[in-house]
Order: structure tokens, then sequence, then C-alpha cells
């Protein structure tokens, strides 16, 4: 009888070890499921970061270069404007009706040298600045709004698409930038 308590005892001891060892290897497949989840999760992480780190940079990039084409064209349009505000004051400062039939022939070559000037600069204008001939500008690969047009409702479809675009790419990565920063920290 002893001994059936004995083996009784031991079924027993051995039914409890099997049980701790069912919940340890239960816990430890949490445990396994658990670390998976946090080296895929680290995969994506540093997968992402590197992509999106290099379409970032790839962005900042190309927007350096629109930047300096965009630059570029407001130096040209400044630079014309200027100019041709001098030219309208030259042409304001000749006196016409005061010329005398004693300098006629030197104040007529002054004021065709003043509209020669005046001339040549405009048709370089017009051939710098596309908005000069009412063309869409250009600059740096983005077209601009027509220059004499109704506005945007002239605009097709594929052309505010492309604008929406163009506008909207700032706030997008900047966005991307603060979602990238919030998530290092």
């Amino acid at each position: 009888m002893k001994e059936h308590e004995d083996l009784i005892s031991k079924v027993e001891k051995a039914k409890e070890q099997i049980e701790q060892l069912r919940k340890q290897q239960s816990d430890l497949e949490r445990e396994k499921a658990e670390l998976e989840e946090l080296r895929a999760k680290q995969d994506e992480w540093s997968r992402g970061k590197r992509e999106i780190g290099d379409g970032l940079l790839k962005g900042i990039a190309i927007l350096d270069s629109e930047d300096a084409e965009i630059n570029k064209m407001i130096s040209i349009v400044r630079g014309t404007r200027e100019s041709f505000s001098q030219h309208l004051e030259y042409l304001a400062s000749v006196k016409d009706d005061r010329w005398t039939p004693a300098t006629l022939k030197e104040d007529l070559n002054k004021a065709l040298l003043i509209l020669q000037k005046a001339r040549r600069d405009l048709g370089v204008a017009r051939g710098r600045i596309p908005a000069m001939e009412g063309k869409e500008a250009k600059v740096g690969g983005v077209e601009s709004l027509p220059a004499r047009s109704g506005g945007i409702s002239s605009l097709s479809t594929g052309e505010l698409v492309r604008l929406g675009f163009w506008l909207a790419l700032p706030g997008v990565l900047m966005a991307l930038l603060i979602v990238i920063i919030y998530a290092v920290l």
C-alpha cells in the first residue's frame, strides 16, 4: 500500500512537473513571439529609416536645385524690371518739345540711342522670360500659372494636379521629417 501511495505521489508530482513545463513552454513561446515581433519592427524601422532618409536626401537635393533655378529666374525678373524702369525714366527725360533746330540732330541721335537700348533690352527679356510673351513660365521644371490667362480656372485637370503636387510637396516632406525625428527620439 505504501508503494501504491508512493506511486500515486510520484504520478501526481510528474503531472505537476508536466503542467509546470507546459506553462514554461507557453511562456517561452509567448516571449519568442514577442521577440520576433520586436525584431520585425526593428527591421521595418531600419529599412524605413534608410528608405525615407534616402528619399528625403534626394528630395532636398532636388529642392535645392529647384530653389537655385527659381532664385536665378527671380534675379533675372528683378534685374529686367529695374532695367525697364530706367528705360522709362530715360524716355520720360527726353523733352522733344524743347529741341531746337541747332541741336535737333544731336538730340534726335541721343533719343534714338535710348530707344535702341530699350528695344534691345525688351527683346532680350522676351527671350529670357516666357511671361513676357504670354507663355507659361517654366522655372526649374515647374510650370507657373499662365501669364495672361483666366487664372486657375483656365488650367486643365493635369495642370491642376501637377500644381497641387508641387504645392503639397513641402508640407508632406516636413511631415515625414517630423515623424522620423519623433520616431528617433
